[in-house]
């Protein structure tokens, strides 16, 4: 190897580069099968243990609705991927991608709502489960920022509404800790991000 080789810097790549968000956005369908999939199986879980606390037309309005947007993003999964690469433009893809993402996020902080009752044991598998789908989420769309604020900032503004009205002290808590929690989520999303460009 040549000493003026050893030498180089590396080259520096601009974060809103056409081709590095394009391949960014394209990393964001990649990942997004199994989320799919794994957050339906969370909701017929969730719908399976609540059908006996929770108003059942209020479940079915919950459960259609997650429903009804996961096949959405699948659509839009598997048109991204029998597409040209030319009809890839990252622009119209990425929208689209973050629309999906926070018409979910949306969904899993309505959970909050349609799922809350004054049973503890049943409130604290509604929380687990609701970090768990955030921390997941987090993984998957790490690529882009940006879709990981469609998910946690709905999730969040709604988990807080929620646990605020609730007005106790464990509630209050439990609110603090899930701004907290979406807080380091949005951190770790934020470097990995930074990492893949």
């Amino acid at each position: 190897m040549s000493e003026n080789a050893c030498q180089e810097k590396p080259q520096q790549v601009a974060a809103n580069d056409p081709g590095i968000v394009r391949k960014l956005v394209e990393t964001l369908y990649l990942n997004s099968g199994s989320s799919l999939i794994g957050s339906m199986l969370a909701v017929t879980i969730l719908i399976a243990i609540f059908r006996e606390h929770v108003s059942l037309g209020a479940l079915a309005a919950w459960g259609g609705y997650m429903l009804v947007v996961t096949l959405g993003r699948y659509s839009l999964l598997y048109n991204y991927k029998t597409s040209t690469a030319v009809a890839r433009s990252a622009k119209p893809w990425a929208v689209y991608y973050y629309t999906g993402t926070t018409m979910n996020g949306l969904g899993w902080g309505a959970a909050t709502w349609v799922l809350f009752t004054p049973d503890a044991l049943l409130q604290a598998i509604v929380y687990i489960t609701l970090a768990g789908i955030m921390a997941a989420g987090v993984v998957a769309l790490a690529a882009r920022h940006v879709a990981v604020v469609c998910l946690l900032a709905p999730v969040t503004v709604l988990g807080l509404s929620r646990l605020v009205t609730a007005g106790e002290t464990t509630h209050l808590a439990l609110a603090a800790m899930l701004c907290i929690f979406s807080a380091f989520l949005y951190r770790f999303a934020k470097m990995s991000e930074h990492a893949l460009i």
